[in-house]
């Protein structure tokens, strides 16, 4: 009964702030407007974030929760700022990696949340990090965090993917035996649900109501990667292993690891925005953002689904990791296939259309005489 009422409260309350918010948007300069790269075709208020961080502190603050929490509460407070800042003015690339890894050093080194080993990954031995445990988990809680940020391309996709990385761990810790964590995933379902409701396209919604902004996404990467790491480790209890967290989280840090290294081969930089990740490929063969998006949480869900249920029966970790090996082979191959063909395919068209064009040129006058 305690955590559905933490889940309501923070529901009621994001929903309460996002709708005091919105008429301020323009005031704070906080509209994302269409053009570039970006799908939607209008002005669109960028509060989310902003309304998520204010239900998500002030449930962490009523609830009986880990003292540890108050340190994730001061990290996202600090990726929330920069991000705003950053929606407003557009900063640079390396401000916002160093207040995310000021965010993971927050959350090593205040909150003792870190990688001490990665389970069983490659045979039945635990593979320890060793002196690099800082390090790795510096890196590994910045790739979640841009993972997620670069996954927040299409209504409802970044939430919708961190709703059902948070049901399977929730999952996870219900079976695990209801530890002291357990009101947090109460409330951030909540706060998500919430943001959602504004978010998602439905039938009674066309369009996004918000955004929740590079300060939103940095945010809900940063709790992600701190439960996905708490949660993984010997030390604390190990609900899931460390591949059960690949698994949650599948679909983002492969688009993203895919689309870095796809810009790399172009001779780009990583970072440069373009139209080129997952959900720009399925809506160029036709889909609208809506069928996109419910493709890729549909697919999100299934590996979840796996990661869950092959921790639970017992496979073993490391060919849990080889198989992740071969998703991403695939995936990455497939996606390589699958834009060379739509270029090739649009390139032909357009051809045609020209030689068309030039035809129709050509022969008019021939049709006068």
């Amino acid at each position: 009964m305690e955590h559905m009422v933490y889940a309501l409260l923070s529901f009621a309350t994001t929903a309460f702030l996002i709708a005091a918010l919105l008429p301020k948007a323009e005031q704070l300069r906080l509209v994302d407007n269409a053009g570039g790269h970006k799908v939607h075709g209008h002005g669109t208020p960028l509060i989310g974030g902003l309304a998520m961080f204010g239900g998500l502190s002030l449930c962490v603050f009523f609830a009986s929760l880990p003292s540890n929490l108050y340190y994730m509460i001061f990290a996202a407070g600090i990726l929330l700022l920069v991000g705003t800042v950053d929606d407003i003015v557009a900063l640079s690339p390396i401000t916002r990696f160093l207040s995310q890894i000021t965010a993971s050093l927050i959350m090593i080194l205040s909150a003792d949340v870190q990688l001490i080993d990665f389970g069983r990954l490659i045979s039945n031995e635990i593979a320890y990090t060793g002196s690099w445990g800082i390090a790795l988990s510096v890196f590994s809680t910045v790739g979640v965090i841009n993972a997620l940020n670069m996954s927040d391309g299409v209504d409802g996709l970044a939430g919708g993917f961190t709703l059902i990385a948070l049901t399977g761990l929730g999952i996870a810790v219900a079976i695990a035996g209801t530890p002291p964590i357990t009101s947090l995933f109460t409330i951030l379902i909540g706060v998500i649900s919430a943001f959602l409701l504004f978010n998602m396209r439905t039938p009674w919604q066309g369009k996004a109501r918000t955004f929740m902004g590079n300060g939103g996404s940095m945010v809900l990467g940063l709790v992600l990667a701190w439960l996905l790491i708490d949660l993984s480790q010997a030390s604390s209890g190990r609900v899931i292993t460390p591949i059960t967290a690949l698994w949650l989280l599948a679909l983002p840090l492969i688009d993203t690891v895919v689309i870095m290294t796809r810009r790399l081969m172009k001779g780009c930089s990583p970072f440069a925005a373009d139209r080129e990740h997952l959900h720009h490929l399925i809506m160029a063969y036709g889909f609208t953002p809506g069928q996109s998006v419910a493709i890729l949480l549909g697919a999100g869900t299934f590996f979840a689904a796996v990661g869950l249920l092959t921790r639970f029966f017992n496979f073993p970790e490391y060919v849990m990791f080889y198989s992740f090996v071969v998703l991403f082979i695939f995936s990455f191959t497939t996606i390589c296939l699958a834009w060379r063909y739509h270029q090739h395919t649009t390139h032909t068209v357009k051809s045609n259309q020209t030689q068309g064009n030039s035809a129709s040129i050509h022969l008019g006058p021939r049709q006068r005489k």
